[in-house]
């Protein structure tokens, strides 16, 4: 199946069925602010940042289990192909949770990349 926009909106819509909760909202919360960044980036694609965005958690279709989301989704895309989806499903969240200079790091890269 082609990933586009209507497929990973789809996607989502079926795995927030199979798994009610905050956590879709949160994904199309985090899809509108992927392609608003985008937009600001001459060599990124908001429609491809959009869907990332909405595909990031889907492995909580499986339900809740911390990091284990990060591995059902992967899963979850590698199985239809979607290999960029997949890597975005596996590398999204960091496990050490006491990193204090990591937003800092990481919006001096967005900064570099987005100019």
């Amino acid at each position: 199946m082609e990933l586009n926009i209507q497929t990973a909106e789809l996607a989502l819509k079926e795995a927030s069925e199979s798994n009610p909760g905050a956590w879709a909202d949160h994904s199309r919360f985090v899809a509108e602010a992927c392609k608003n960044i985008a937009l600001h980036c001459k060599d990124l694609s908001s429609e491809q940042a959009y869907i990332f965005g909405l595909l990031h958690d889907i492995g909580r279709y499986a339900g809740v289990s911390s990091e284990r989301h990060l591995i059902d989704g992967y899963r979850y895309c590698m199985e239809r192909g979607w290999e960029k989806a997949a890597q975005i499903c596996i590398s999204h969240a960091f496990m050490i949770q006491d990193m204090p200079h990591l937003s800092v790091y990481l919006m001096s890269v967005m900064r570099i990349t987005c100019l």
